[in-house]
């Protein structure tokens, strides 16, 4: 800086640190405990996104799920923090994305998820998989035949029938 005292120019140094906008997803892979065809998951899977970053926001946005017919993200059942509920995450703070499973079919069934952001770290892309099953029984034999009987009186033969679970998991 120049002025017309006689100690000028004066020297006045100036420094600036940069930073970037970080995220951080932690979780790659969510797997599904094997899961009843119409039903919803016993359990949900939770997604957690931590801003890493010193001093930026990070904006949140999610809402891709590549198979939307198997899965689900629970944005309205109250426990999802990020996104719909909270689209920004200050520094230090994290925010979670809930999600189930309910096929419509039987078989191993998989998607993705992607967690977007104004970080350096987008897209986060997270696997999901699980197995839909059916449920089956049998019943054998298919016809029990008694002897005539009087009304009031127990049949003189006792006949078995025997049912079985043909199901992977339990009825």
């Amino acid at each position: 800086v120049t002025s017309g005292a006689a100690n000028s120019p004066h020297v006045v140094t100036a420094t600036a640190t940069g930073y970037t906008v970080t995220d951080q997803a932690t979780a790659g892979t969510l797997n599904f405990p094997d899961t009843q065809v119409g039903h919803n998951s016993t359990d949900q899977k939770v997604l957690t996104i931590t801003n890493n970053s010193p001093r930026g926001v990070v904006t949140v946005s999610y809402g891709a799920l590549t198979n939307t017919t198997d899965f689900a993200i629970d944005v309205f059942g109250g426990s999802d923090t990020c996104g719909y509920y909270k689209p920004t995450l200050n520094p230090g703070e994290s925010c979670s994305v809930y999600v189930y499973a309910h096929p419509q079919s039987a078989g191993p069934k998989t998607t993705t998820l992607t967690v977007t952001s104004n970080a350096t770290t987008s897209p986060h892309l997270v696997n999901l998989t699980e197995t839909g099953y059916t449920v089956t029984d049998q019943a054998t034999p298919g016809t029990l035949n008694f002897p005539d009987t009087q009304v009031g009186y127990n049949s003189p033969d006792q006949k078995v029938l025997t049912i079985t679970n043909n199901s992977p998991r339990g009825v």
